[in-house]
């Protein structure tokens, strides 16, 4: 379900963002190479060990970006409950690409490049909504559904 998910999306908004267009051929390509969803485990595994603050990179972005949306403050779309399932969608995307891409780099340099063409995405669109709205037409609509999206 991951990477039928990841490579959907990863798809679906290449089609609306420039800046995800200059990752999605380098996540692709990692993706050719990975038959089940051990392999991405793997490459998650790598990308822990040479970036051992990764979660604390990502959990600092997260904040930054809930700031520069002003959460919870501005309700952009249904309750905050489907708010909040756009936000995890966020998550799964975010890390699923960043998994992928950096799944041959090692530089700090990429792993920078790859969170700030994200975010780019991310801060200026409905993502979350877009996130959200996938969600549901792929009946992911609970807690312990999405929980097996998460990497």
């Amino acid at each position: 379900m991951i990477l039928e998910t990841g490579t959907k999306w990863l798809k679906e908004f290449c089609k609306k963002s420039k800046a995800l267009e200059r990752l999605a051929p380098s996540v692709l390509n990692n993706l050719a190479s990975i038959s089940d969803v051990a392999i991405l485990s793997e490459f998650r595994s790598r990308l822990y060990e040479q970036f051992n603050d990764f979660d604390c990179w990502l959990e600092k972005i997260i904040h930054n970006h809930f700031i520069f949306k002003d959460f919870p403050l501005n309700n952009r779309f249904g309750t905050y409950e489907d708010y909040f399932y756009g936000i995890l969608g966020s998550y799964f995307f975010v890390k699923f690409v960043v998994t992928c891409y950096m799944a041959d780099k090692v530089e700090k340099n990429d792993l920078t490049d790859v969170f700030s063409l994200l975010f780019r995405l991310i801060n200026h669109t409905n993502f979350e909504f877009n996130a959200f709205v996938l969600l549901k037409q792929a009946g992911l609509n609970s807690l312990k559904k999405i929980n097996k999206l998460l990497l």
